[in-house]
């Protein structure tokens, strides 16, 4: 199904799709109250509106729930297999090659392309291990019709930069390429297919290229296992897939066979696997169904066969039996997690009547995780986090049923007991109808929300649909279906159904249970004995039904609205399709209607001040405090009641308080809009600050900080905080020490002063709403808001050090030297927004540069990030950094390179290519922006709340982009790259510590 259907695929949080098979014509609620394919429309109306279910013998909710299309259930059958999204086309050359285009105009001139092929790590010889995932990385290093460089320098001349619009991936059984390209470009939409073509059967994979990425791909392994999160997801892989083909093929490989690799080993693989049967293409876009078509047949059709292909390798995991108890401790891990899984054979989820199951999981696995949350929530916890869920593995023909609990040290054994009571007392007296309902109303809001935003589908969502169904054999029937058929088997569900499906949602007695943590002096995980005692203990309780605390029917968020406050003058800017409005209180509200995403209306709320005006000894009891008001409630609701009465509706509001400003943010579906307003306007002059929600924050707080000295990186941190800002309290971590001085009367005093009162507050709405109703909705909730006095945000900023500067560390026990290089200052002129964009170009060249340097020609990193900001708030400042992982061997060398690049840009300045294709990306990065509501809520009220209030400024960001020229980036380059003055800080690890 194409939403609401989370794959997972660590260990760690796979998740098990269980299904109760009904084979059924009808669901078993109307065929036992006479409902026929003839009446099934009027019987379904009848049954909503409070018929029975003698089979279940429980009385179907009595609510006006929304029906399906005459269409569907005309042409419904629970037998008959979930129907492709009609958008979708599809075909298959003669050669094996299938190919899905999905036409679509959100964002326009947009397409994303996909080539999935059907290979892995697990169609590794021995001799390969490794070579799936290195091939992956080699079909960007030279084909028959491109260079390494000229690829790199083509994506780029077309504002195309390597992540989000050109990527690739490798799993167990499957390998991904990934294009999003600018469908108005005619010779880009032509290339994107040869290339496609390239990676499919013309990859080079020359020894020479081959060389220099084996030092890539181990800086990749190396970040990839040498940390504690690594060295403990291969400790649990080789306990899960135990006896499988998937233990021994892991995807990054083996180290010894990677840097002994030869082209003639790389291209057996090719030739083997890379082949028309095992591939299919994905358009989904602004494109010509016909012309795309064409142009597959035109690169893949004579792509044949091997004369005799391998058949592909099978593995399966085996389902597990009796119950194991696994501890992983790890001396640099900082957490303490419990999860208890258990693998079943995965059961066929193929027909119309199977989603009916899908259903009643959902619905059983948000009520319990709904408890506990609400456990989790309150003072002195036995856990921080705990959740059911469940999910097809997605290799191995398993699926995965999973409770997982995050635990403070103290607590550990605690916590798992609570998690585990708590799902035992869902198991023997299942929930309660005030819970159903309210996750009926949810889950069909969830579905209807879709359906509402339907035609601003992005390409994303759809490609990963088509890629689902391709790759895992998920229904993809598109929004529009699956909202039927949740209309059609939501309302039917009864509390027996929830009831027998939790019952039976995971066997304790045949799971394996993990417990991961640190490994250190003054803890230590349960050993085997005691949690099995656990385990005893919570089956011999005896345990009470659960009680919900339901609110009484028909209680409303506000039962007095305030009287409305006509705004005192309005303004309309074209260029921007903004609105402005202004009241007599100092409120500024900007409109801006948009049809970017359907359903979708996002509003912010600020006012200057911020963190700026708080006080370095508050500044860390600041750091709690929006915590604490978020999870407080509004106005006479607490957090759960407010859980409670907003059920079936998609409202969120929110507590911000950001370093100049502080306020509200909030979303909402368009039919939603009132109730944003009023929780908005309820957090406004009736704000709850609760202290079991302080103490809470408080108690998560200490568990994140007790153990962060065990990441390794923390110390490259600290290194970074003590010698740049020297300790400053304004950019350092918070220590428990720092935590332990709060009080809640300080916290109470902090959110007073800041929220209190908001002073000449701008409101920033964007979205999918009707500007008059808006405008009175506005004077509402906006123009009836008490007066308070101005405030300004002041100058907070702390001194950096300035080099040359150059100190390191030790620390670790992983063979990795991070490095980072950095120059900030502080003593610069107001720069002007044209100043602004030439340095967003040189943000991307430098970035190119190190990138085809660092990784490419020297194979010293897997990744290198660069680049240089500048800014006007709080003060005009500016900086340049540098930022990648290595090897003991090579991070001198690209220490040096590093300074080398920076040096040549300033002596020789930049290329008219380069700045083409900076201009070319920082176009496509804008356009792309613009496609979001969120982007018009930031720059509106950046402008407003800092700048000079003109919105002509907000629409010239294209004018600027294209008005930068190489003199101007090298002026920058002059002002901001200080090679000379860089302090740089190093660690190196602790293991080699003579």
């Amino acid at each position: 199904m194409e939403q609401h259907n989370v794959r997972f695929t660590t260990v760690l949080s796979l998740i098990l799709a269980t299904w109760i098979l009904s084979a059924c014509y009808l669901p078993e609620t109307m065929t036992s109250a006479g409902c026929t394919p003839d009446n099934v429309l009027d019987c379904l109306v009848e049954l909503q509106e409070g018929g029975t279910s003698e089979a279940e013998g429980e009385t179907v909710d009595d609510v006006e729930w929304p029906l399906p299309s005459a269409e569907f259930l005309e042409a419904f059958d629970p037998a008959a297999p979930f129907p492709l999204d009609p958008v979708v086309m599809t075909g298959r050359l003669d050669n094996g090659l299938t190919w899905y285009i999905a036409p679509n105009d959100d964002p326009p001139d947009r397409a994303r392309i996909a080539l999935a092929v059907g290979v892995g790590s697990l169609h590794e010889d021995d001799d390969q291990l490794g070579v799936a995932h290195f091939l992956e990385h080699m079909l960007f290093n030279g084909t028959e019709n491109f260079t390494q460089e000229e690829m790199r320098r083509f994506f780029e001349a077309n504002g195309m930069t390597m992540g989000p619009h050109v990527n690739a991936g490798t799993s167990f059984e499957r390998t991904t390429y990934y294009l999003d390209i600018d469908t108005s470009n005619q010779e880009l939409m032509d290339n994107a297919f040869v290339i496609l073509g390239d990676w499919a059967m013309r990859g080079l994979l020359e020894q020479e290229e081959i060389d220099k990425e084996k030092g890539v791909v181990e800086e990749e392994w190396r970040l990839a296992t040498e940390n504690a999160s690594g060295r403990i997801q291969k400790r649990i892989f080789e306990v899960v897939l135990a006896g499988s083909r998937y233990a021994d093929r892991d995807v990054i490989g083996d180290m010894d066979i990677i840097n002994g690799l030869t082209s003639e080993t790389v291209r057996r693989f090719y030739e083997d696997w890379y082949r028309p049967d095992l591939m299919t293409v994905v358009v989904t876009g602004s494109v010509d169904p016909e012309w795309v078509e064409a142009r597959i047949r035109e690169q893949f059709g004579d792509m044949r066969m091997p004369q005799d292909p391998r058949p592909s390798p099978e593995s399966a995991i085996m389902p597990m039996e009796g119950m194991t108890v696994a501890p992983f401790s790890d001396p640099e891990f900082p957490f303490v997690s419990a999860q208890v899984f258990q693998l079943v054979e995965t059961e066929p989820f193929e027909t119309l009547g199977d989603a009916r199951r899908r259903f009643v999981e959902s619905l059983a696995q948000a009520m319990l995780n709904e408890r506990l949350d609400r456990i989790s929530r309150e003072p002195d916890s036995a856990f921080q986090y705990a959740g059911l869920s469940s999910g097809e593995l997605g290799i191995g023909g398993v699926s995965l049923a999973s409770l997982y609990v995050q635990l403070a040290e103290d607590k550990a054994l605690l916590g798992f007991e609570a998690a585990l009571t708590n799902l035992r007392q869902a198991m023997e007296h299942g929930f309660t109808d005030g819970e159903l309902h309210r996750a009926k109303l949810n889950l069909l809001e969830a579905y209807a929300s879709d359906f509402e935003a339907l035609e601003t589908r992005r390409n994303r969502q759809i490609q990963g649909g088509i890629l689902g169904l391709v790759q895992y054999g998920d229904p993809f029937s598109g929004i529009a279906f699956e909202y039927d058929l949740a209309k059609h088997y939501i309302p039917t569900i009864t509390l027996a159904n929830v009831d027998a499906y939790i019952a039976n949602a995971l066997d304790v007695n045949r799971s394996l249970i993990l417990w991961v943590g640190p490994d250190k002096d003054d803890f230590q995980l349960p050993d085997e004995a005691a949690v099995l005692a656990a385990v005893e203990a919570v089956g011999d309780m005896a345990i009470a039904a659960y009680e919900d605390d339901s609110l009484a029917a028909g209680t409303a968020l506000m039962d007095v609205l305030p009287e409305p406050v006509a705004w005192v003058t309005e303004s309309y800017d074209e260029r921007t399709d903004v609105t402005v409005l202004t009241w007599a209180n100092g409120a500024t509200a900007l409109l801006k209607p948009t049809d970017l995403t359907e359903n979708e209306v996002l509003l912010d709320l600020s006012s200057p001040g911020g963190l700026s005006l708080i006080e370095d000894a508050d500044y860390f009891a600041a750091q709690l405090v929006t915590t604490t008001a978020n999870e407080s409630g509004a106005g006479p609701f607490d957090y759960d009641d407010l859980e409670q009465l907003l059920a079936g509706q998609t409202v969120r509001v929110w507590t911000s308080l950001g370093g100049l400003s502080e306020g509200y943010g909030a979303s909402a579906d368009t039919d939603d809009i009132e109730t944003l307003f009023q929780l908005m306007y309820l957090s406004v002059l009736h704000p709850r600050f609760d202290e079991d929600a302080f103490q809470n924050a408080v108690d998560d707080q200490r568990v994140y900080l007790e153990n962060l000295h065990l990441d390794p990186l923390y110390h490259l941190i600290e290194l970074i905080d003590r010698v740049l800002y020297d300790n400053s309290t304004r950019e350092r971590f918070m220590q428990v020490e720092d935590l332990d001085a709060i009080e809640f009367a300080d916290a109470v005093s902090i959110h007073e002063a800041r929220f209190g009162t908001l002073d000449n507050p701008v409101v920033v709405m964007a979205g999918d709403f009707e500007l008059e109703a808006a405008k009175r909705l506005l004077n509402t909730y906006i123009g009836s808001l008490p007066t308070g006095e101005a405030e300004a945000w002041t100058d907070r900023t702390v001194d950096t050090r300035q080099g040359p500067y150059m100190e390191s560390i030790r620390h670790g026990i992983a063979s990795q030297v991070f490095v980072y290089q950095v120059h900030v200052d502080r003593d610069l002129e107001e720069f002007s927004d044209a100043d602004l964009a030439a340095v967003g170009a040189l943000s991307k060249i430098l970035d190119s540069r190190y990138t085809d340097e660092l990784r490419e020609q020297m194979g010293g990193t897997y990744g290198v990030s660069a680049s240089v900001s500048a800014r006007n708030r709080p003060g005009p400042s500016g900086s340049f950094s540098v930022f990648f992982g290595t090897n003991e061997e090579d991070f001198e060398a690209m220490r040096d390179a590093s300074k080398a690049i920076m040096n040549d840009i300033l002596d020789a300045g930049v290329t008219e290519e380069e700045v083409d294709a900076a201009k070319a990306q920082l176009t496509r990065d804008l356009e792309n922006r613009q496609t979001r509501n969120w982007y018009w809520i930031g720059e509106l009220e950046r402008e407003f709340l800092y700048g000079d209030r003109d919105l002509a400024l907000v629409d010239r960001r294209q004018e600027y982009i294209d008005a930068i020229t190489a003199e101007h980036i090298s002026a920058m380059a002059a002002l901001l790259l200080k090679p000379n003055g860089l302090v740089e800080l190093m660690q190196l690890p602790e293991a080699s510590e003579e």
